[in-house]
């Protein structure tokens, strides 16, 4: 399913759960901006959301805001694709984001490996 904005999706969704996480806003200065095949890195936010776009099933939405992802999935199903991919590391808990919030393992440090999983030749 396609993005959401995220303010549309809090009003059909309200109880949807939530999975939080901090990356980094942008690509490190020293990093390379293209892969070994000409393709534009993305940021690790970005590229999150390219891995959101390609496996989730269901309605969702997502923001950042200096590094913190904040993502909301409609389906259980979805939920269960995050944790399967990244691990839950923490929650549920009660947030300002949704009333079952969890921590999740996508950090800067899986940024090389999810790309490659996406098919970018960092190699």
């Amino acid at each position: 399913m396609p993005l959401k904005i995220w303010n549309k999706f809090v009003e059909t969704y309200p109880n949807a759960p939530a999975c939080v996480t901090k990356v980094s806003p942008s690509l490190p200065k020293a990093a390379r901006i293209l892969d070994k095949k000409g393709k534009a890195l993305p940021t690790p936010y970005s590229l999150l959301k390219e891995w959101l776009s390609e496996n989730l099933k269901g309605d969702w939405s997502s923001m950042a805001k200096g590094g913190l992802v904040l993502v909301r999935v409609s389906e259980n199903s979805d939920l269960d694709q995050i944790r399967d991919k990244f691990g839950l590391i923490a929650g549920p808990k009660k947030s300002d984001a949704s009333p079952e919030t969890y921590q999740f393992g996508y950090s800067d440090q899986g940024y090389g490996q999810l790309a490659l999983d996406l098919g970018y030749n960092l190699n």
